[in-house]
This record gives C-alpha cells, structure tokens and sequence, in this order.
C-alpha cells in the first residue's frame, strides 16, 4: 500500500504542484466469498498494513451491517478492488498560465483518422502540455495528455484560456 500510496502522492505533485492539503482516502470492493455483488468499504489507512486483515474484515463487516442490517463476522471475505482516492486544495486564487504570451496558433503533431456522426474526418493531433493561454483549435482535432483525451469534433473551437484550460464552443457557422 504503500508503493501506492507514493506513487498517487508523486502523480499529485507532478500533475497538480499548487495543491495542499493532499488527503489520501482508501476504500475497497469487498463481498463475502461466494457472492455476485460487492460494497464499497471505506477503509482507515492503519487497516492496509502487514498484519491488519482484521481490521479490514471489520470495516466490511460494519459496512455490510450499515447496507442490509446484518452481517456474518465468521464468513470468509474477498477483496475485488483496492483503490485510493487523492485529494487536495487548490489555492485561493490561480495563477495565470506560464505559457499565456504563446502566439495564438497551436501546432499539430500529427493527424489520424476518426469518425463523429458517421462520417470519416482526418483529426490533428496536439499535446496538451505544449498549448498556451490564448491558443485556438479547429476541430476536428484530438489534444492527448497522461490522463485523459480530448476531442475537439467538427465545427467546433477550443481555446487555452489564461489560465490553462480548454474551452471547447460550438462554431457560428455551425
């Protein structure tokens, strides 16, 4: 857990750096043995180290209770998923993008293939990290981060506003 624990800890700071206040919330899918159907189980963190399985077994045990009004403490329990949650606190006022001087045109590094509406459309390809504060993007286009992929579909536009965000419009002409 913690290799986990380091590494989500490690993401945060590398993806977000002004975040405080980092909180991290475990929680795990867990049923007895045997069942179709799991509980999300809130997990204190003291119950994810070596020797702690009871405690573990507690907190479903407690959850089971909490969701259907009974529970079998002797029955043996499984766990399907671990997760943690990262949280943090952004600061009360943002900072500007440090790339807000960049001109306004973004460039492609790429093009492929994609279909919207049941049509074919040759899509630019871009990297978030190098668009700026006050560059633009025709769609079709597709802007690839670590984390997530966005499209930009035909006939529509999406600006880096100041502070670093995309806002995706529907073109007039549309």
């Amino acid at each position: 857990m913690h290799v986990l624990a380091e590494q989500s800890r490690s993401w945060l700071a590398h993806e977000a750096p002004a975040v405080g206040n980092v909180e991290l919330r475990w929680s795990a899918d867990m049923r007895y043995v045997g069942q179709s159907y799991e509980i999300e189980t809130m997990l204190p963190e003291a119950a994810l180290h070596a020797g702690a399985s009871a405690r573990l077994a507690e907190a479903f045990h407690e959850a089971h209770a909490r969701t259907f009004n009974h529970h079998d403490p002797q029955a043996a329990i499984e766990i399907i998923n671990l997760r943690v949650r990262v949280t943090g606190q952004l600061p009360q006022r943002l900072e500007r993008s440090p790339q807000v001087d960049r001109l306004p045109g973004a460039e492609s590094i790429g093009s492929r293939s994609i279909g919207v509406d049941g049509a074919r459309h040759s899509a630019a390809i871009f990297f978030r990290d190098a668009l700026g504060g006050g560059q633009c993007i025709a769609g079709p286009a597709i802007v690839e981060q670590s984390d997530t992929t966005t499209l930009i579909p035909p006939r529509w536009t999406a600006t880096v506003d100041r502070f670093g965000n995309l806002v995706i419009t529907q073109d007039a002409r549309a």
